[in-house]
């Protein structure tokens, strides 16, 4: 994974912070994973956002009280951020 080679490169531990959702034009949902890391000793804070996006197609009758229903989700569909 590209992340664990910056790591490598820069030293560091960038991990997984949050998700940026977004919306297409067919208002289709898609996440935008933001990987951080905050080097103290130099006072920077680098931030990862990978080109590639998570597609996450919308649940039909999924019940709400399933614990484990996002893990059960399957990537169909990809959208780069910047084309």
């Amino acid at each position: 994974m590209i992340i664990n080679n910056i790591n490598a490169m820069l030293n560091i531990e960038l991990s997984l912070t949050q998700n940026l959702r977004s919306a297409s034009k067919n208002s289709d949902l898609f996440d935008f994973s933001v990987y951080s890391y905050i080097d103290e000793e130099l006072g920077l804070e680098y931030c990862v956002v990978p080109n590639k996006s998570n597609f996450k197609p919308k649940q039909k009758n999924a019940p709400s009280y399933d614990l484990f229903a996002e893990s059960k989700q399957v990537i169909e569909q990809s959208t780069l951020l910047i084309s």
